[in-house]
């Protein structure tokens, strides 16, 4: 990640600016602008780096905020961690779903972040290719728990504990060190949720009229797709298929 995305940023949004493209997005992640206890919107600066993957974010961001700033057409775009139905490479939320549904998560580190729906993302990257020059976030809802909402759409029980990210980190590194597959190992996932940052999209409501789908249409769509797919049985999504879609 250290060695491309930077790297594939600026070969991307170069080729893109020579090629005379009147717009262009870049699509970053709230991961480029942490900071503790931060309420971020599309005027926060770069934040800080948590492990490879924010510091690539950020790192590419960078890149992007340059060469907006040296009047390419560039527009950027920061959601938060995405979910939604039809996910051709099981990214991670939808990952997690899935392994919360399965019992495989019975823990979650405190804090929390926001998650958004991959349609509203995509909403967005659209209504920015006309908006050369800003940053937008992308509408979603603070997580603390997504066991919560999973249990409001399946009707399952689905018990889970909130830990200190000290706690929680020894199982986790451990995880991430070894590969075990029973093991969770999202080390630098934990330390953004700890970082417990809220998300104003206010700016992309009222430039762009995108509000956003809730989170438990999210996941309850969500929740269907992974079984439709088989990535799930029909037991762990409940009662998912008995709400109209």
């Amino acid at each position: 990640m250290l060695q491309e995305n930077q790297v594939g940023t600026t070969t991307v949004l170069d080729a893109a600016i020579e090629a005379g493209c009147s717009g262009i997005v870049h699509v970053s992640s709230i991961v480029a602008l942490l900071r503790a206890g931060a309420r971020l919107d599309h005027e926060s600066p770069l934040g800080v780096a948590l492990g490879p993957y924010t510091r690539s974010k950020v790192d590419s961001e960078r890149v992007a905020r340059d060469r907006q700033a040296a009047g390419a057409p560039v527009t950027i775009v920061n959601p938060g961690a995405i979910l939604g139905p039809r996910d051709p490479y099981l990214g991670e939320s939808d990952g997690v779903i899935r392994d919360i549904l399965r019992g495989r998560l019975p823990t979650w580190p405190r804090g929390g972040m926001q998650w958004v729906d991959v349609r509203d993302t995509a909403d967005v990257v659209v209504a920015a290719l006309g908006r050369p020059g800003r940053r937008y976030l992308v509408p979603g809802e603070n997580v603390s728990l997504p066991h919560e909402t999973l249990r409001a759409v399946t009707g399952r029980r689905l018990p889970a504990v909130r830990m200190p990210l000290r706690a929680a980190l020894p199982v986790l590194q451990l995880g991430y060190n070894t590969g075990w597959s029973f093991l969770p190992h999202t080390v630098e996932g934990a330390r953004v949720i700890a970082l417990d940052t809220r998300v104003d999209y206010s700016a992309t409501v009222d430039e762009l009229s995108i509000g956003g789908r809730s989170l438990a249409e999210s996941m309850r769509d969500s929740v269907r797709w992974l079984a439709e797919a088989g990535h799930i049985g029909p037991r762990a999504a409940g009662r998912c298929f008995d709400s109209p879609r």
